[in-house]
């Protein structure tokens, strides 16, 4: 789980205007809110189409149609 630790900037009559991330919360929380959306497009793709292939079958055909490094 992401642990962020709130820090705010208050004006005078000290409601919160902003956050204040240090840069590892900010790019853990961009990471956490990526694999969420790879999550979502993956439920999505799982109802449209339920048609999927195997991974060594999708490799050996792009090993048949071209040269790649594996």
């Amino acid at each position: 789980m992401l642990k962020i630790i709130e820090r705010f900037i208050t004006d005078r009559n000290g409601v919160k205007k902003a956050v204040v991330l240090t840069v590892l919360e900010y790019r853990k929380l961009l990471q956490l809110i990526e694999d969420m959306e790879d999550a979502i497009d993956l439920a999505r793709a799982a109802k449209i189409d339920r048609q999927f292939r195997p991974y060594d079958e999708i490799r050996k055909e792009l090993i048949g149609t071209r040269k790649i490094n594996v």
